[in-house]
């Protein structure tokens, strides 16, 4: 089971937790920030194609829009607390340590401290308690200490950066239409198999999943402002309310409307 707790801080932070019996999540990314914890049992993660354990106590972070899937190991269940931080709030710490960028700062994946650690797991336990505080503190310790380069990594495929930049752009912008993959790469005279293939060279993932993933991540905005299923559904481009609720179950390990009932909001000083 799942559970969201959204804070009124740094533009709505939130704090997720979870267990999950041998569950296995396919490739994806999240549009922030994900600073987790585990718990118990023993997490296997792949991140940019490398391979990973996350033993208890560890702590992983997930850079945004970072690709990356993870699973059970060993038949063990494993539970797991998280504090994502949207990627302006990050770049608001950073600037304030006189760290600046114009793209994505990346941190360290996989971290063995106890006071990292420590810090994440009482913020979980406290939240409402010097919030400011607490996030600044986590953040500036990573920041100081786990920070491994202020830039992306140079394009696969460079000649069809602007090609596949536009794309993506494309997505987050009319990701409530259908959209034609032939279509697009006839737009720039491309065959649909070199379209796919430059693109999934560029981003890890094939159009269509990563057009899904854009549409999953919008729908949770939505559904976590009152928006009702039907909408929503509707709204991010899943002309079939049981696909969409196929899709948010397979990459989220719930569906919406568990989402929704295991969602909440705190409010702080």
């Amino acid at each position: 089971m799942i559970k969201t707790k959204k804070i009124n801080y740094y533009d709505g932070l939130e704090l997720k937790e979870a267990t999950f019996n041998r569950k296995q999540f396919p490739t994806h990314f999240h549009d922030f920030y994900s600073i987790g914890i585990i718990n118990t049992g023993i997490e296997k993660l792949t991140i940019k194609d490398k391979s990973y354990i996350a033993l208890p106590k560890t702590v992983v972070i997930i850079n945004e829009n970072e690709l990356h899937s993870n699973s059970f190991y060993n038949n063990e269940n494993w539970t797991y607390q998280t504090v994502n931080l949207n990627a302006d709030a990050i770049k608001f710490i950073a600037k304030a340590n006189n760290i600046e960028s114009t793209n994505s700062l990346i941190f360290q994946n996989i971290i063995e401290d106890e006071f990292l650690f420590n810090s994440i797991a009482n913020f979980h336990n406290n939240p409402q308690q010097n919030t400011k505080e607490q996030i600044n503190n986590i953040s500036n310790y990573l920041l100081n200490n786990f920070l491994q380069k202020t830039e992306k990594e140079k394009f696969h495929y460079y000649h069809w950066g602007n090609i596949i930049n536009e794309t993506i752009y494309f997505f987050n912008t009319h990701f409530d239409s259908k959209i034609n993959i032939e279509t697009l790469a006839t737009t720039h005279s491309k065959t649909p198999f070199q379209f796919i293939r430059a693109f999934k060279a560029h981003t890890g993932l094939t159009p269509i999943a990563y057009l899904t993933l854009i549409r999953l991540n919008k729908s949770k905005q939505l559904l976590t402002n009152g928006n009702p299923l039907v909408n929503t559904a509707y709204e991010c481009g899943f002309f079939d309310q049981s696909h969409f609720t196929n899709c948010f179950k397979k990459y989220f390990g719930i569906s919406p409307k568990q989402f929704c009932n295991n969602y909440s909001v705190l409010l702080t000083e």
